[in-house]
């Protein structure tokens, strides 16, 4: 399994699709390499939704913030 999500990392490598394909997966965290160290990048949970614009919070009464973003 790891040589398969290794693959799509590549082929998914600046074509804007790598963030849904960690969501879909639920691969929370990756590596990377800087300056020459490897390191460990964890996204936090809230962070698989996107937030909603404050335009609509505003307009529509009830309508809450997703989890983990503030207004």
């Amino acid at each position: 399994m790891g040589a398969i999500l290794n693959e799509r990392r590549k082929e998914l490598y600046l074509e804007g699709d790598r963030w849904y394909e960690l969501k879909r997966n639920g691969r929370p965290e990756f590596w990377r390499l800087f300056n020459n160290r490897t390191q460990r990048i964890t996204t936090q949970k809230f962070m698989y939704t996107f937030p909603l614009p404050i335009s609509d919070i505003t307009i529509i009464d009830g309508l809450i913030q997703n989890q983990g973003y503030t207004i």
